[in-house]
Protein backbone atom coordinates (compact mmCIF):
# COMPACT_ATOMS: atom_id res chain seq x y z
CA UNK A 1 0.00 0.00 0.00
CA UNK A 2 2.60 2.38 0.72
CA UNK A 3 4.62 1.65 -2.66
CA UNK A 4 0.90 2.42 -4.23
CA UNK A 5 1.04 5.53 -2.40
CA UNK A 6 4.23 6.66 -3.41
CA UNK A 7 3.44 5.73 -7.12
CA UNK A 8 0.24 8.13 -7.13
CA UNK A 9 2.83 10.90 -5.32
CA UNK A 10 5.44 10.90 -7.61
CA UNK A 11 2.54 11.10 -10.68
CA UNK A 12 0.84 14.02 -9.06
CA UNK A 13 3.99 15.44 -8.88
CA UNK A 14 5.16 14.67 -12.38
CA UNK A 15 1.66 16.00 -13.23
CA UNK A 16 2.24 19.51 -11.24
CA UNK A 17 5.83 20.17 -13.31
CA UNK A 18 4.19 19.28 -16.78
CA UNK A 19 1.79 21.40 -15.64
CA UNK A 20 4.17 24.45 -15.08
CA UNK A 21 5.91 23.72 -18.47
CA UNK A 22 2.65 23.39 -20.39
CA UNK A 23 1.86 26.77 -19.03
CA UNK A 24 5.07 28.36 -19.25
CA UNK A 25 4.91 27.23 -23.70
CA UNK A 26 2.16 29.89 -23.47
CA UNK A 27 3.01 32.84 -21.78
CA UNK A 28 6.45 32.89 -21.34
CA UNK A 29 8.42 35.51 -19.20
CA UNK A 30 10.57 38.09 -20.57
CA UNK A 31 14.48 36.97 -21.85
CA UNK A 32 17.53 38.02 -23.92
CA UNK A 33 15.65 35.63 -26.42
CA UNK A 34 12.50 36.28 -27.82
CA UNK A 35 11.42 33.12 -30.19
CA UNK A 36 8.63 33.30 -33.31
CA UNK A 37 6.87 30.83 -34.04
CA UNK A 38 6.00 29.20 -37.47
CA UNK A 39 2.41 30.05 -38.24
CA UNK A 40 -0.34 27.65 -37.66
CA UNK A 41 -2.99 29.47 -37.70
CA UNK A 42 -3.89 32.35 -40.07
CA UNK A 43 -3.36 35.98 -39.45
CA UNK A 44 -5.84 38.64 -40.41
CA UNK A 45 -4.28 42.51 -40.43
CA UNK A 46 -7.63 43.92 -38.46
CA UNK A 47 -6.48 45.09 -34.94
CA UNK A 48 -8.09 42.46 -33.37
CA UNK A 49 -8.03 38.62 -31.80
CA UNK A 50 -10.27 37.73 -35.57
CA UNK A 51 -10.86 34.26 -33.85
CA UNK A 52 -9.95 33.65 -30.44
CA UNK A 53 -7.09 30.61 -31.34
CA UNK A 54 -5.64 33.58 -33.92
CA UNK A 55 -2.43 33.92 -31.44
CA UNK A 56 -2.57 30.59 -29.48
CA UNK A 57 0.28 29.16 -32.38
CA UNK A 58 2.71 31.54 -30.52
CA UNK A 59 4.38 32.67 -26.99
CA UNK A 60 2.99 35.52 -25.32
CA UNK A 61 5.39 37.79 -23.78
CA UNK A 62 4.69 39.91 -20.73
CA UNK A 63 5.20 43.21 -21.03
CA UNK A 64 5.58 45.41 -17.98
CA UNK A 65 5.86 48.84 -16.62
CA UNK A 66 7.44 49.38 -13.38
CA UNK A 67 4.83 49.19 -10.13
CA UNK A 68 2.05 48.44 -12.27
CA UNK A 69 3.05 45.09 -13.36
CA UNK A 70 1.97 43.63 -16.68
CA UNK A 71 0.56 46.14 -19.16
CA UNK A 72 0.01 43.83 -22.23
CA UNK A 73 1.75 40.98 -24.11
CA UNK A 74 3.68 40.80 -27.19
CA UNK A 75 4.20 37.65 -29.47
CA UNK A 76 5.24 36.88 -32.94
CA UNK A 77 5.21 34.18 -35.80
CA UNK A 78 5.66 33.95 -39.54
CA UNK A 79 5.46 32.13 -42.63
CA UNK A 80 7.20 32.01 -46.25
CA UNK A 81 5.91 35.58 -46.63
CA UNK A 82 6.02 37.30 -43.73
CA UNK A 83 7.02 37.75 -40.23
CA UNK A 84 3.43 38.93 -37.93
CA UNK A 85 3.47 40.41 -34.92
CA UNK A 86 1.25 41.50 -32.29
CA UNK A 87 0.61 43.83 -28.99
CA UNK A 88 -2.44 43.00 -26.47
CA UNK A 89 -1.73 46.26 -25.27
CA UNK A 90 -4.69 45.38 -21.92
CA UNK A 91 -3.68 48.91 -19.98
CA UNK A 92 -4.22 50.97 -22.82
CA UNK A 93 -7.76 51.56 -22.83
CA UNK A 94 -8.32 54.61 -24.44
CA UNK A 95 -7.16 55.68 -27.92
CA UNK A 96 -4.70 59.28 -27.74
CA UNK A 97 -4.33 60.76 -31.39
CA UNK A 98 -1.41 63.12 -29.57
CA UNK A 99 -1.95 67.07 -29.11
CA UNK A 100 -0.03 69.79 -28.76
CA UNK A 101 1.76 68.90 -25.13
CA UNK A 102 2.40 65.39 -25.79
CA UNK A 103 3.02 65.34 -29.47
CA UNK A 104 3.44 61.22 -29.69
CA UNK A 105 0.04 59.65 -30.11
CA UNK A 106 -0.60 55.82 -28.93
CA UNK A 107 2.10 54.08 -31.00
CA UNK A 108 4.23 50.43 -31.10
CA UNK A 109 7.89 50.37 -31.95
CA UNK A 110 10.29 47.81 -33.29
CA UNK A 111 13.52 48.01 -33.64
CA UNK A 112 15.86 45.38 -35.74
CA UNK A 113 19.58 45.15 -35.87
CA UNK A 114 19.14 42.73 -39.03
CA UNK A 115 22.94 41.28 -38.99
CA UNK A 116 22.75 41.06 -35.24
CA UNK A 117 26.31 42.95 -35.17
CA UNK A 118 25.25 44.75 -31.53
CA UNK A 119 27.57 48.02 -32.58
CA UNK A 120 27.13 50.61 -30.31
CA UNK A 121 25.32 52.92 -32.53
CA UNK A 122 22.57 52.30 -34.78
CA UNK A 123 24.22 51.07 -38.35
CA UNK A 124 22.76 50.84 -41.93
CA UNK A 125 21.61 47.31 -41.12
CA UNK A 126 19.55 49.12 -37.97
CA UNK A 127 16.01 49.79 -38.17
CA UNK A 128 13.40 51.63 -36.34
CA UNK A 129 9.88 50.89 -37.52
CA UNK A 130 6.65 52.68 -35.59
CA UNK A 131 2.88 52.18 -35.39
CA UNK A 132 1.48 55.64 -34.64
CA UNK A 133 -2.33 54.99 -33.90
CA UNK A 134 -2.93 58.63 -35.61
CA UNK A 135 -6.51 57.87 -36.29
CA UNK A 136 -5.89 58.85 -40.37
CA UNK A 137 -6.67 57.08 -43.50
CA UNK A 138 -8.27 53.68 -43.91
CA UNK A 139 -6.38 51.60 -40.87
CA UNK A 140 -6.52 54.82 -38.65
CA UNK A 141 -2.54 54.08 -38.17
CA UNK A 142 0.59 55.31 -40.02
CA UNK A 143 3.53 53.40 -40.18
CA UNK A 144 7.03 55.27 -40.32
CA UNK A 145 10.49 53.64 -40.60
CA UNK A 146 14.08 54.92 -40.18
CA UNK A 147 17.30 53.49 -40.69
CA UNK A 148 20.93 53.94 -38.92
CA UNK A 149 23.23 56.65 -40.46
CA UNK A 150 26.66 54.88 -38.08
CA UNK A 151 25.74 57.33 -35.62
CA UNK A 152 22.64 58.22 -35.30
CA UNK A 153 19.12 57.78 -36.85
CA UNK A 154 17.66 59.08 -40.04
CA UNK A 155 14.70 61.26 -39.81
CA UNK A 156 11.25 59.19 -39.97
CA UNK A 157 9.61 58.66 -43.36
CA UNK A 158 6.43 57.12 -43.64
CA UNK A 159 6.20 54.00 -45.37
CA UNK A 160 3.18 51.31 -46.77
CA UNK A 161 5.95 48.56 -47.41
CA UNK A 162 4.01 47.44 -44.19
CA UNK A 163 0.25 46.36 -43.26
CA UNK A 164 -0.61 47.28 -39.66
CA UNK A 165 -4.12 48.06 -38.31
CA UNK A 166 -5.40 48.73 -34.32
CA UNK A 167 -8.68 49.03 -32.76
CA UNK A 168 -9.80 49.21 -29.28
CA UNK A 169 -11.60 45.63 -28.33
CA UNK A 170 -11.50 43.13 -26.45
CA UNK A 171 -9.36 39.87 -25.96
CA UNK A 172 -8.17 36.60 -24.61
CA UNK A 173 -6.18 38.24 -22.33
CA UNK A 174 -8.82 41.08 -21.37
CA UNK A 175 -12.65 41.14 -21.86
CA UNK A 176 -12.62 44.59 -20.85
CA UNK A 177 -11.58 46.80 -24.46
CA UNK A 178 -8.51 47.73 -24.87
CA UNK A 179 -5.38 48.60 -27.67
CA UNK A 180 -4.74 45.91 -29.99
CA UNK A 181 -2.05 46.32 -32.86
CA UNK A 182 -1.37 43.69 -35.44
CA UNK A 183 1.69 44.29 -37.90
CA UNK A 184 3.07 42.28 -40.79
CA UNK A 185 6.43 42.30 -42.72
CA UNK A 186 7.29 40.82 -45.84
CA UNK A 187 10.56 38.50 -45.00
CA UNK A 188 12.54 40.17 -48.47
CA UNK A 189 12.40 43.49 -45.98
CA UNK A 190 16.31 44.40 -45.79
CA UNK A 191 17.09 41.00 -46.69
CA UNK A 192 15.96 39.52 -43.30
CA UNK A 193 14.96 36.35 -44.75
CA UNK A 194 18.47 35.05 -44.78
CA UNK A 195 19.32 35.55 -41.48
CA UNK A 196 16.00 33.56 -40.16
CA UNK A 197 17.91 30.74 -40.56
CA UNK A 198 20.92 31.65 -38.65
CA UNK A 199 21.31 33.28 -35.32
CA UNK A 200 17.83 35.60 -35.56
CA UNK A 201 18.18 39.45 -35.43
CA UNK A 202 19.19 41.33 -33.14
CA UNK A 203 15.56 42.90 -31.73
CA UNK A 204 13.61 45.68 -29.48
CA UNK A 205 10.12 46.61 -28.81
CA UNK A 206 7.95 49.17 -26.76
CA UNK A 207 4.50 49.86 -26.13
CA UNK A 208 3.06 53.42 -25.61
CA UNK A 209 0.62 55.33 -24.30
CA UNK A 210 -0.10 58.73 -24.82
CA UNK A 211 -2.29 59.26 -21.87
CA UNK A 212 -0.88 57.61 -19.16
CA UNK A 213 2.26 58.19 -20.47
CA UNK A 214 3.27 54.55 -19.69
CA UNK A 215 6.03 53.13 -22.38
CA UNK A 216 7.28 49.43 -21.68
CA UNK A 217 10.10 48.24 -23.24
CA UNK A 218 11.22 44.37 -24.44
CA UNK A 219 13.88 43.97 -22.93
CA UNK A 220 13.18 46.11 -20.21
CA UNK A 221 17.05 47.68 -20.26
CA UNK A 222 17.18 48.76 -23.61
CA UNK A 223 18.58 52.14 -25.21
CA UNK A 224 17.11 52.10 -28.51
CA UNK A 225 20.06 54.15 -29.58
CA UNK A 226 22.52 51.23 -28.93
CA UNK A 227 21.66 48.24 -30.58
CA UNK A 228 24.37 45.92 -28.43
CA UNK A 229 21.69 46.36 -25.70
CA UNK A 230 18.77 44.82 -27.28
CA UNK A 231 17.59 41.13 -27.57
CA UNK A 232 17.70 38.93 -30.51
CA UNK A 233 14.44 37.70 -32.09
CA UNK A 234 15.23 33.89 -33.46
CA UNK A 235 12.46 31.97 -35.66
CA UNK A 236 11.78 28.24 -34.75
CA UNK A 237 11.67 25.74 -37.06
CA UNK A 238 9.28 23.73 -34.83
CA UNK A 239 5.27 24.57 -34.49
CA UNK A 240 3.85 24.73 -30.94
CA UNK A 241 1.50 21.94 -31.01
CA UNK A 242 -2.08 23.45 -30.88
CA UNK A 243 -3.08 20.64 -28.23
CA UNK A 244 0.11 22.05 -25.96
CA UNK A 245 -0.81 25.66 -26.51
CA UNK A 246 -3.89 24.95 -24.18
CA UNK A 247 -2.24 24.46 -21.46
CA UNK A 248 -5.06 24.06 -18.84
CA UNK A 249 -6.38 21.38 -21.26
CA UNK A 250 -4.19 20.00 -20.67
CA UNK A 251 -3.50 19.96 -17.14
CA UNK A 252 -6.79 18.88 -16.26
CA UNK A 253 -6.91 15.74 -18.30
CA UNK A 254 -3.73 14.95 -16.33
CA UNK A 255 -5.14 15.65 -12.63
CA UNK A 256 -7.98 13.67 -13.97
CA UNK A 257 -6.14 10.77 -14.01
CA UNK A 258 -4.18 11.25 -11.47
CA UNK A 259 -7.86 11.16 -9.51
CA UNK A 260 -9.01 8.32 -11.38
CA UNK A 261 -5.58 6.25 -9.53
CA UNK A 262 -6.37 7.33 -6.76
CA UNK A 263 -10.36 6.39 -6.71
CA UNK A 264 -8.99 2.98 -8.24
CA UNK A 265 -6.44 2.52 -5.25
CA UNK A 266 -9.08 2.71 -2.49
CA UNK A 267 -11.07 -0.10 -3.98
CA UNK A 268 -8.67 -2.60 -4.23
Amino acid sequence: MVSCLKQIGYFLILAFLLTLALTGSHVRAASEEFISYPAVNPVKIDGKFTAASEWNDTAQVPLSYGTQGVVGYFASKYDSQFIYFVWDFVADNKVFHGNSTIVYPDQVCLWFDISNDRTDRPGENDYNVCVMNTGSGSTGVQVYLSRGTGSDWSSWSETTEFSSRSLLTASPNSDKPHLVYEFRMPVTFANIKSHMRDYGVGFATEVWDGNTRVNAYLPSNISYDSPRTWATLTFSSIAIPEFFSQPVLVSSLILLLAVVAIYKHRDT
